[in-house]
């Protein structure tokens, strides 16, 4: 368990009562399908507010296609990375602090058929256990504000991606960083005050003074 004592606000795992259940409910699918309409992700079931817009966004950003792999930080319950698997014919691994969320991963991608190649795994995002210099693509949405060492986050998904390799990353559905080179010039410039606390909300002092969207 990583986090701050036994305050369940600020665990990294914060989510893992929601996670845990599983299946989705059909009350917020019903909700988010009302509210976004055409552009709801139906077989993503999103945790958080990301649309088909933002998930085409994140394919065009990330520039990967068949022999090469994507990792998805944070993952949750799969849907998000599973889809840009499905959409680039990349192969996915989903990492994930929560174990019922990879389990719930691992299942959902039996709905997303053979043709997709992906594996989940419990991890941290400061220390996945992955090899270095492997993935094409990183792609980590409404997870980073909930990890406490920020630092470390940013330092391990540079270390994760070849020479010259994408990277999406977002409080909501705000890219924050587009490039291997973004990442680490932003691990460089973090102060160790800012890699404390990202607060409560994906607009954290950490996103807006580190990263500028569109660096390459």
């Amino acid at each position: 368990m990583t986090g701050s004592g036994d305050n369940p606000l600020v665990t990294e795992a914060r989510y893992r009562p929601v996670l845990a259940v599983r299946g989705w409910s059909t009350t917020l699918n019903a909700i988010w399908r009302d509210a976004y309409g055409d552009d709801y992700p139906e077989d993503v079931e999103p945790l958080g507010f990301s649309t088909l817009s933002e998930l085409e966004l994140m394919r065009r950003w990330l520039g990967v296609g068949p022999g090469e792999s994507i990792v998805d930080l944070g993952c949750g319950r799969g849907g998000l990375g599973l889809w840009l698997a499905r959409a680039t014919g990349a192969s996915l691994v989903g990492i994930d602090i929560v174990p019922e969320a990879t389990e719930e991963a691992a299942r959902k991608a039996q709905a997303f058929g053979p043709a997709v190649s992906a594996r989940f795994q419990v991890g941290d995002f400061r220390h996945t256990g992955l090899p270095g210099s492997v993935f094409a693509g990183a792609v980590s949405v409404d997870s980073v504000w909930m990890v406490l060492d920020k630092v470390a986050a940013i330092r391990e998904v540079q270390r994760l991606l070849v020479p010259g390799a994408a990277g999406y990353s977002a409080p909501g559905s705000q890219p924050i960083c587009r490039t291997r080179a973004s990442w680490r010039r932003a691990a460089g410039r973090c102060s160790p005050a800012m890699s404390l606390h990202s607060g409560t909300s994906g607009s954290s002092p950490f996103t807006r003074r580190s990263f500028a969207p569109g660096t390459s």
